[in-house]
């Protein structure tokens, strides 16, 4: 291609991480300190789980003798619902890294310019920590890096439309560069003083791929049927070449799908999406999941539904004037609406007539939805994201369906991003960072994590990679 960026370009540009200043003015609520209390009252899966519990809990109450009204918030509580979210099967190691460094990673990305518009709670984030970037998807990364780059471009060459073909090795083991071509079929042999670093992204988008190591009882279909929201070239090329030169595997059955995407595309076209803003609605006109849940969960429940879709359905007073908003990929609401991908109405009969669900089951819900709001308890689906009610129209309704979106397997690091083999030692001049690695979010990744985990673990691996490690 002849631009910068992969999954990132096409994310939600989303990126989670501690913030307890950003977060005062969000309400810690009843059932989000009860979310905290269950999580240090599990007992600890080993001594490492014991030890962040720990921390957890001398945070927390450093935030209850505080006497904040904010929502509580730290490194460890997001390192400990990142491992518990993700079955407890990450490197937990790596989880604390990523979780205690996020927070410089976000100073570092603002001190080049890019600008965070708020902060809330992110499709199967768990917790209200999610800092939404300004501009469509994830463009405004992008453009922060383009920006820093061309400020120092006599120190960095980007070569576009060319392909990594394989990494080259010395006799010593040491990996020292990359063969490339491009696409007029030119050779090109890339050679490094110090290291290569490998952020190439993981492997939705291969179809067999995906089949061959992810298909299973959790999910027992992954073919074409199945949409991915991954660019095309996302492929899994730059964990082969890894493993070509001896590196080890991880995770590489753990595959998420992404519950929030276009049955028409696929992708996240359209969306307009924070978890305390929404209900998720079946052709039945009923809710059938918390919608403030994992996005594993969320999305076997969406499959188990009439037609594998549900409908989001949002409210005035999320979106009081729809000739003002723009979805989450810059597309103007109306225009949305004009095309067919989303509805609209005066009330909730209206749309209930538009997306075909019946009108008495969705106005009963939607009473049912503000019930729960107005006590701060869920109790039919155990929701504690209860901030919204509908109160006034418009009303909104798209549909959405799952697809393939993160693969959580790839190679294995360590904690200063260098490759391992087999054997679990450090394969010299070789880093990676990003979803082409394993180990980090296990089996479901919270939504958010991605962009963090790539900015933590890249800049990681440019510091030690530079030392010539």
């Amino acid at each position: 291609v002849d631009y910068l960026g992969g999954n990132t370009l096409v994310s939600g540009g989303i990126y989670n991480c501690a913030d307890p200043e950003g977060q005062s003015s969000l309400e810690m609520t009843d059932a989000l300190r009860q979310t905290v209390e269950d999580a240090l009252s599990e007992e600890p899966a080993d001594e490492a789980h014991r030890a962040l519990m720990a921390q957890v809990r001398s945070d927390y109450n450093a935030y209850l003798a505080s006497g904040s009204a904010g929502l509580f918030d730290s490194a460890a509580w997001h390192a400990l619902q990142t491992w518990n979210g993700g079955d407890k099967a990450a490197d937990l190691a790596l989880v604390e890294a990523f979780c205690s460094q996020a927070p410089d990673g976000l100073a570092w990305l603002k001190s080049m310019g890019l600008n965070v518009t708020k902060i809330a709670q992110g499709g199967g984030a768990l917790w209200q920590r999610t800092h939404y970037t300004e501009g469509p998807l994830g463009t405004s990364i992008i453009n922060t890096y383009t920006s820093a780059l061309a400020e120092r471009e006599e120190l960095a060459s980007i070569y576009y439309s060319t392909t990594a073909r394989e990494l080259l090795v010395d006799a010593d083991g040491r990996v020292t560069g990359v063969s490339a071509v491009d696409k007029h079929g030119n050779t090109y042999t890339f050679h490094s003083n110090n290291a290569v670093i490998l952020a190439t992204g993981g492997f939705a988008a291969n179809v067999e791929l995906r089949r061959q190591y992810c298909e299973g009882e959790k999910w027992p279909d992954l073919g074409q049927n199945v949409k991915s929201t991954n660019l095309p070239g996302i492929t899994g090329d730059g964990i082969f070449m890894a493993q070509a030169v001896g590196a080890n595997l991880v995770d590489m059955d753990q595959i998420q799908l992404l519950h929030t995407c276009s049955p028409r595309t696929g992708t996240t076209w359209a969306n307009y999406y924070t978890s305390g803003s929404l209900i998720f609605i079946n052709k039945e006109g009923k809710r059938f999941v918390r919608e403030d849940g994992r996005r594993d969960d969320m999305s076997k429940a969406i499959i188990a539904q009439t037609g594998s879709i549900m409908y989001l359905v949002q409210s005035g007073d999320f979106i009081p004037d729809p000739a003002d908003a723009r979805t989450s990929d810059g597309v103007p609401l109306l225009e949305a609406v004009e095309m067919g991908d989303w509805y609209m109405a005066d009330t909730l009969e209206e749309l209930a007539g538009q997306i075909g669900v019946p009108a008495d089951a969705l106005v009963q819900t939607v009473a049912d939805y503000n019930a729960a709001c107005e006590t701060g308890v869920d109790k039919e689906f155990g929701r504690t994201l209860l901030t919204m009610p509908f109160t006034k129209g418009p009303y909104y309704a798209y549909a959405r369906t799952p697809s393939c979106h993160h693969t959580m397997g790839g190679v294995q690091i360590n904690g200063n991003a260098q490759v391992l083999d087999t054997e679990g030692s450090v394969i010299a001049g070789l880093y990676a960072a990003g979803e082409v690695t394993g180990g980090i979010h296990g089996g479901n990744r919270l939504g958010g994590n991605a962009i963090a985990d790539t900015v933590v673990f890249g800049r990681i691996a440019g510091i030690h990679a530079v030392k010539g490690e």
